[in-house]
């Protein structure tokens, strides 16, 4: 072999060098991919990013003193920054569309929501 060391030696030689198989590394990834997503060019631009700071703040504010309507309103100003950014700015990724998007987050943030009203006992 001429003293060269193939990638299979080298994988069995040392057990921290593939922790994960390939379909959960893809998987991995794909999370990963989509986190960034979500956090970076889903919430980019000043306005957009003022409007969410606005919205968490009566969001918080509305969980504090139990107010149902400052709850609403500040998850409706956060939203407004992606309509924003999408129909001012015409940042028009099929990915960016304020409606999609508003029917994931939806799904994937109605239960902590309703988490947050029974830990402040709003519910």
């Amino acid at each position: 072999m001429n003293g060269l060391v193939s990638k299979t030696s080298v994988a069995a030689m040392s057990p921290g060098v593939r922790i994960l198989s390939s379909p959960l590394r893809r998987m991995y990834k794909k999370i990963i991919d989509q986190v960034r997503f979500f956090f970076v060019d889903f919430h980019n631009g000043v306005v957009n990013r003022i409007l969410h700071l606005i919205g968490f703040g009566l969001f918080f504010v509305g969980l504090f003193e139990k107010n149902i309507l400052l709850i609403i309103v500040g998850a409706l100003v956060q939203e407004s920054g992606h309509f924003y950014n999408y129909y001012v700015l015409k940042e028009r990724d099929t990915r960016l569309n304020p409606f999609k998007a508003s029917l994931r987050q939806l799904v994937i943030l109605t239960p902590v929501v309703l988490l947050l009203f029974w830990i402040f006992k709003i519910l």
